[in-house]
């Protein structure tokens, strides 16, 4: 795969990503995936791409010089986070919302996902996220290559390393429990009003979104 046909932008959405309805309900290309892995719902009106944490996972911060994680419904602008490669960053927003976690089985990619410590040993604690959510990575295989571009059209990158939504992660698990749960996101100081960085959930390497994305796509409450 040639680098033409990778990008570095940091969201999902109608401007960053033109095949995001199809993560939404939209067409899916028939050559998609086995059913059996993901389930795309039929044809229904879009819904906001939701890439976050969900309540209690702790974020890798930067206090009194010394590193320690902080959960991240308590982390608040100014605070500075550990990044994979640009050193210790100020959080710029945080967003908050709720999300309605179904009690099914589906594989489906606005829910919440387990990344147990069994199958991601680098980790402190089970990491719960939702399926947009990105993990960064050194690798895919083809078939996650596939899948992605049939999404998304493209293949995204973060500090140098792959992005891979959770919820094509076949190591991640469903969390089938109908509750209602509060989500947060991240978006840390930039230059550039659509980058990312990588930082570190619960000991696993994950992505921030953009301030573009967090002010003017997520729908989330701003936490000041």
């Amino acid at each position: 795969m040639s680098d033409s046909q990778f990008s570095s932008f940091s969201n999902f959405d109608e401007t960053e990503f033109p095949g995001f309805q199809q993560m939404n309900g939209g067409p899916t290309p028939s050559r998609f995936f086995s059913p059996a892995r993901v389930v795309v719902p039929p044809v229904v009106p879009p819904v906001p791409v939701v890439p976050c944490f969900k309540e209690d996972t702790k974020i890798l911060c930067f206090i009194n010089d010394k590193e320690i994680y902080v959960n991240v419904q308590d982390v608040r602008p100014g605070m500075l986070v550990k990044t994979l490669y640009s050193g210790y960053v100020p959080v710029d927003m945080i967003g908050k919302k709720n999300l309605n976690n179904p009690g099914d089985s589906s594989r489906t990619p606005n829910r919440i996902y387990k990344c147990s410590k069994t199958n991601y040993p680098e980790i402190t604690d089970d990491l719960f996220i939702t399926g947009h959510h990105c993990i960064l990575v050194d690798e895919l295989s083809e078939i996650q290559i596939e899948q992605i571009q049939d999404l998304y059209n493209t293949i995204f990158i973060t500090e140098n390393k792959y992005r891979l939504p959770c919820f094509l992660d076949t190591k991640s698990e469903v969390v089938e429990k109908e509750e209602s749960v509060n989500i947060y996101h991240i978006a840390l100081e930039n230059k550039d009003y659509f980058m990312n960085y990588g930082i570190y959930a619960n000991g696993l390497l994950v992505e921030t979104c953009s301030k573009r994305y967090l002010k003017e796509l997520s729908k989330m409450d701003l936490l000041l």
